[in-house]
């Protein structure tokens, strides 16, 4: 288990967390995005959302290692890197073609920073 850091939209409210340094994900609307890996992400918005300070960064606990995390952009599993909101989750069930998965598997704990 490892804390790592995430960036919640302010639009569809997805937490999207870069798993290496070379991944570069988007949330569900695609207007929030980060890049650059575990130790040093980078943040990129839709100008129509808002200011980034407006933006909210939470700590997430994620049962894997940096390894598997690697391991999982490598080989493109995309188990990890995103954890969808309820209206996200809503709206994948409804497209049966979506290959979009939850960041959290059973098991996992979803820890906002200071709740």
């Amino acid at each position: 288990m490892m804390t790592i850091q995430a960036i919640q939209c302010p639009r569809c409210h997805d937490l999207v967390y870069s798993r290496t340094k070379e991944d570069k994900r988007k949330c569900t609307c695609e207007g929030l995005g980060v890049s650059g890996g575990l130790d040093n992400f980078f943040v990129t918005w839709d100008s129509d959302m808002g200011r980034p300070e407006d933006t909210k960064a939470v700590n997430v606990e994620v049962n894997a290692t940096p390894q598997k995390l690697h391991d999982d952009w490598k080989f493109n599993r995309n188990n990890y890197g995103i954890i969808l909101s309820k209206k996200s989750k809503a709206k994948t069930r409804k497209h049966s073609n979506s290959t979009r998965k939850p960041g959290l598997k059973p098991g996992d704990i979803f820890n906002p920073a200071g709740e």
